[in-house]
């Protein structure tokens, strides 16, 4: 049998780069038939529901009662073992339509799968890797603030006497992204019972989202402006999709359900009417007003041809008959529905292997980042925080523009020396490059700074100057804050050598008192780390090679340090930052 030895199978991090590389690398290195141990739903009955929070079986019972923590018999076992020639796609990718619900109120989960499906690329920039010869799968979601890598096995619960999954399924039982991806989800947040008790934001949040938006459709259907606005950011069939939508109401009417949750697919012009295609993975609760499936006799009689004897729609490619969407007027839609929630989506590209360091999306990569800078052989250095911004509209050649704001609500980041502005800053997604100006306010004589840099090892790294001449370093990263109360553990370290490339590795630190040791292995070779923090929090330690040694002189903030290396005779001979890794 299969396991992760000493290796655990839930991985977090800022990056969602470094754990996908990790998800991927613990998959691919597994070769028997996998289990985990870990997160065992043969054994473990709090993997359902945490029943710790029922001290008495009174208070289980009344749970019960109420139709809550209680489930039918069921038992666990392999996928694999209960359906003939499972896949994980029914072909290369996912579909909308695959999506089934189960036994359980986990329709807001089903409605953001479906929709899901819909955006190309999304679900695989979730399901990151698996080895469906060894049963064993990993996932990637986001989870209060950070990236949260998962590995499972393909145990699933089942019904006794029906033999059928006992939560989420696919329609056709030999396609498992759907209940497989749902088990990673529950085990992201420790059991199946709470997912269902989630709120639509952070489901939508969990799959990579970015700006999430709530619409009261109270205030929308009495303002034209605000009307057309949301219209017209709905999918269509002529705009590429990259948004969920979803809709729910306390009072739905017409056979619609209350506080079900229903997709948005695409809204349409059809012959002067508004129509909006909404989709149920529950297959009942359906729309019998207007527009409607069963209405093939009255607003939709004048387009309405046979097509493998059923009605179908030409102009739409839609089937009447289809049982898992239907079609409503944008006014209804606003009438029956008390609330429209958005998320936006950049999913990455279909990664192939495991070198994803470099991969950077836009719309993940928006937020606070710490830069550091120095220059070159003299004791300057200093270390800002700011607020970066990566457009998703590119420029041309793969390039996407860059803006900046201070932290902490501020117009313009601020260093040593005063406040400053992030001018004509570029990326270019394909070579990975970074320039922008750093232009000072009001200080330094407006002095202006070119930086250029490079991405790699989830860092930017480069050199700083005029357009003629370099006179320093630099190395920007995510701002990182680790909850852990302990320093000792593995940190993340890096360091640039006058011009050179960036050289990343990790090591082993051990913080006793004022006193640090650790060890680790760069490209250079194997070291030991022996120094000492002062009360001010300036660092100083020796890393030690078998053949020479170098010092390092910094200061710790928080839970990173940053300084620079060289000799006693030449003390700056770069710079370096290091951080505890979580």
């Amino acid at each position: 049998m299969g396991r992760l030895k000493n290796k655990r199978t839930i991985v977090l991090d800022q990056s969602r780069d470094v754990v996908a590389s990790k998800i991927m690398s613990l998959v691919n290195n597994v070769n028997d038939e996998y289990k985990d141990f870990e997160w065992d739903i043969q054994k473990d009955r709090n993997i359902l529901c945490d029943y710790s929070q029922f001290p008495t079986k009174d208070g289980l019972k009344n749970a019960h009662e109420n139709n809550r923590y209680s489930y039918p018999d069921h038992f666990a076992e392999r996928i694999s073992k209960t359906v003939k020639n499972p896949h994980f796609f029914s072909d290369t990718s996912p579909k909308p339509d695959d999506v089934k619900q189960g036994i359980r109120g986990d329709y807001w989960l089903h409605a953001v799968l479906s929709a899901a499906a819909s955006i190309p690329g999304l679900i695989e920039s979730i399901a990151v890797a698996r080895k469906e010869d060894s049963h064993i799968y990993g996932f990637v979601f986001f989870k209060k603030d950070k990236w949260i890598g998962i590995v499972v096995d393909d145990y699933l619960f089942y019904k006794t006497q029906e033999r059928t999954l006992l939560f989420s399924e696919c329609k056709d039982p030999r396609i498992t992204w759907v209940p497989l991806l749902e088990k990673a989800y529950a085990k992201c947040h420790n059991n199946y019972e709470i997912i269902y008790r989630r709120c639509m934001r952070d489901v939508l949040v969990g799959f990579g989202g970015k700006d999430y938006k709530a619409y009261k459709t109270y205030d929308i259907k009495h303002n034209p402006a605000k009307k057309d606005k949301l219209w017209n950011s709905f999918p269509s069939d002529t705009k590429k999709n990259n948004s969920i939508f979803v809709c729910h109401g306390e009072r739905v009417g017409c056979g619609l359900i209350p506080r079900h949750i229903y997709s948005i697919i695409r809204a349409v012009n059809f012959h002067n009417h508004r129509l909006v295609e909404v989709r149920n993975p529950w297959e009942h609760g359906e729309w019998k007003g207007s527009w409607s499936n069963k209405r093939y006799n009255q607003e939709w009689s004048p387009w309405v041809v046979q097509k493998d004897n059923k009605h179908y729609i030409e102009k739409l490619n839609y089937f009447l008959n289809d049982y898992d969407s239907f079609f409503m007027e944008y006014d209804d839609l606003l009438n029956q529905f008390d609330v429209i929630e958005r998320c936006y989506y950049t999913p990455p590209e279909k990664h192939t292997d495991l070198d994803l360091t470099n991969k950077l999306m836009s719309s993940w990569w928006d937020g606070e980042y710490n830069i550091f800078y120095a220059t070159l052989g003299q004791d300057e250095s200093d270390l800002s925080i700011l607020k970066l911004k990566f457009s998703t509209q590119q420029l041309g050649d793969s390039t996407l523009s860059i803006t900046s704001h201070g932290n902490n609500g501020t117009a313009y980041p601020k260093d040593g020396i005063g406040t400053y502005t992030i001018d004509e800053g570029k990326f270019n997604s394909s070579s990975k490059t970074i320039t922008f100006i750093k232009r000072y306010v009001n200080c330094n004589g407006n002095v202006v700074w070119n930086y250029r840099g490079q991405y790699k090892h989830n860092l930017f790294s480069g050199t700083w100057g005029t357009h003629y001449q370099s006179f320093g370093n630099f190395i920007m990263k995510r701002a990182v804050k680790v909850e852990s109360l302990s320093l000792t553990g593995i940190w993340h370290a890096c360091y640039t050598q006058n011009n050179q490339a960036i050289d990343y590795y990790l090591t082993n630190l051990s913080f006793n008192g004022n006193v640090i040791t650790g060890s680790g292995t760069d490209s250079v070779g194997g070291f030991k780390i022996n120094g000492e923090i002062l009360p001010n929090g300036s660092v100083g330690f020796i890393k030690v090679y078998t053949t020479h040694s170098w010092n390092y002189f910094g200061q710790m903030l928080g839970s990173e340090i940053y300084g620079s290396w060289g000799t006693i005779r030449m003390p700056h001979r770069g710079i370096f930052l290091m951080w505890k890794y979580e």
